[in-house]
């Protein structure tokens, strides 16, 4: 509803809710770009006169979460064990399965208000972050499981606007193009693919309209 959307544009995430539902993937081109990256430089080489350079900021046009000055992964971003412990059992994510995403997608279906209390609100804005992070913005190999690694960036939804989730993104969109090379060079049985492969491909596209 209308309160809950005002609440994802208050954390900076707003933009995630213009994206068009996407029905499928094309994971083959996924995979083809993703064989083209040079991880290092963060340019994709499509051959000796075609490179599409990007950045964090491409990152940001293209979904629209925070790119601040905050690394998720730096000082700021430090959380005692039991701040995040006490934020996985607000979310009800202190299950056997500690990780499981659809925790915190139950707890988005929740009904927010006005009256609701703060604890509540802050516990969907977090909810929220987890949510876009895991299905899209960062997914595993592994359907509806991640490892969260960026509880401090989440524990004040003041400030997740202030983080670089696409630098975030970034990193961890750049492991997974050198691990799904790496399979291909050793002709691995299975390849696996994880992060936004997704916005590899949009980039690609918009390069060459």
């Amino acid at each position: 509803d209308e309160y809950k959307r005002w609440f994802v544009t208050e954390i900076g995430f707003g933009g995630i809710l213009k994206i068009p539902m996407l029905v499928k993937l094309d994971l083959r081109m996924s995979a083809w770009v993703m064989r083209k990256v040079n991880a290092r430089c963060r340019v994709i080489v499509i051959d000796n006169d075609n490179m599409i350079g990007f950045t964090t900021e491409d990152f940001h046009k293209v979904f629209g979460i925070p790119c601040g000055n905050r690394d998720v992964g730096g000082r700021d971003a430090q959380i005692s064990q039991s701040a995040i412990n006490f934020i996985k059992q607000s979310i009800g994510m202190d299950s056997i399965v500690a990780h499981n995403l659809k925790a915190a997608e139950s707890f988005l279906s929740r009904d927010i208000s006005e009256d609701s209390s703060k604890i509540e609100k802050d516990c969907f804005q977090i909810a929220f972050g987890i949510f876009v992070m895991g299905y899209l913005i960062a997914p595993c190999t592994k359907h509806d499981t991640m490892t969260i690694d960026f509880w401090g960036a989440l524990a004040n939804p003041e400030l997740i606007p202030q983080f670089n989730w696409c630098e975030y993104a970034m990193q961890k969109l750049m492991s997974a193009v050198v691990k799904l090379q790496n399979d291909y060079q050793s002709k691995a049985t299975t390849v696996h693919m994880s992060a936004c492969h997704l916005f590899l491909q949009v980039n690609t596209c918009v390069s060459f309209l």
